[in-house]
């Protein structure tokens, strides 16, 4: 989103809309979150939507220290002129207050799609829902309306740090393979090999599928294989430690939902679990929702 490309862009997770919930847009908003590194005086910020983009949003700064580590320490505040209830997409210039606001995080809240296709095309209903951006901007306008953008463009480590509230994973097919010399951590082991090395002494396995990053077809497809070799497992652990990758807890839910579907569809005797935190002995806290709530343990069983 500030790589100074306007021919890339981030899209959200397709299966956290309404086509694949069976829930309105709004019951699952997805976001991005802008960190300016040290608290700056912003009033302005500018968007170079993909499509699908966004017809309502809001543009919020954070009052509290860290927006994204200490969550339940602070809120989300809406700038004055932060509300757009008839996005059109394109490149929109948005000036939020008169005055500039002193804050390190600000957050894009999106709650209604365009359900305008990406680059992609229209045979996969995926590419046509959710929310995309090529490109922001964030800083002050002047009275002339003049913007100056305070962040970091580039296509290295170098840019603004933003975080977002999911990703598609969609993929290219030259995707499935990466050189050696262009892996950070190393390959991983293949499940066969797990599974024959002697490490399980012939006991069932506990198996974890990707969720966060997949599909249900995927996990449903890596479930078949190991059924076919004839692997034991005795549980299938569900995503990939979502409190580091700033998952709310009702996005996860959902997703829990349409995979724990997919997976029992092969075997409705399959024990499902999760989510699988980062290493932490105590409860995640979540930005609060509508009723103040910051358990995220405790606001996903209630999903």
């Amino acid at each position: 989103m500030n790589d100074g490309d306007l021919d890339s862009y981030w899209k959200s997770n397709p299966y956290l809309t309404a086509q694949f919930t069976g829930e309105d847009d709004a019951m699952h908003p997805q976001w991005i979150v802008i960190d300016l590194d040290t608290p700056q005086e912003v009033n302005a910020m500018r968007i170079a939507w993909a499509e699908p983009y966004a017809r309502v949003y809001q543009v919020q700064y954070w009052t509290g220290a860290d927006a994204m580590d200490r969550q339940a320490d602070g809120k989300w505040k809406e700038f004055k002129s932060g509300h757009i209830a008839d996005g059109k997409g394109g490149t929109v210039t948005l000036h939020l207050d008169s005055a500039p606001v002193k804050t390190r995080f600000v957050r894009i809240l999106m709650t209604q799609s365009s359900n305008t296709c990406d680059t992609h095309g229209s045979s996969d209903r995926r590419n046509c829902v959710g929310y995309a951006i090529r490109e922001v901007y964030l800083g002050a306008s002047n009275e002339d309306k003049s913007f100056q953008d305070l962040l970091r463009h580039s296509p290295d480590q170098k840019q603004s740090f933003t975080y977002c509230s999911s990703v598609d994973p969609w993929h290219e097919p030259s995707d499935l393979f990466v050189a050696p010399d262009r892996m950070e951590s190393g390959d991983q082991p293949g499940l066969d090999l797990f599974f024959t090395s002697g490490i399980t002494r012939g006991l069932p396995a506990i198996v974890p599928v990707a969720m966060l990053y997949g599909t249900p077809e995927d996990s449903a497809a890596q479930l078949i294989y190991l059924k076919k070799r004839g692997y034991a497992i005795s549980q299938i652990e569900m995503g990939e430690e979502p409190d580091g990758q700033y998952m709310l807890p009702e996005d996860y839910g959902a997703l829990y939902l349409q995979w724990a579907t997919a997976l029992h569809r092969i075997n409705p005797a399959y024990k499902l679990g999760g989510p699988v935190f980062e290493g932490v002995t105590e409860d995640i806290r979540a930005w609060p929702d509508a009723q103040g709530r910051t358990s995220w343990f405790g606001r996903s069983l209630t999903t």
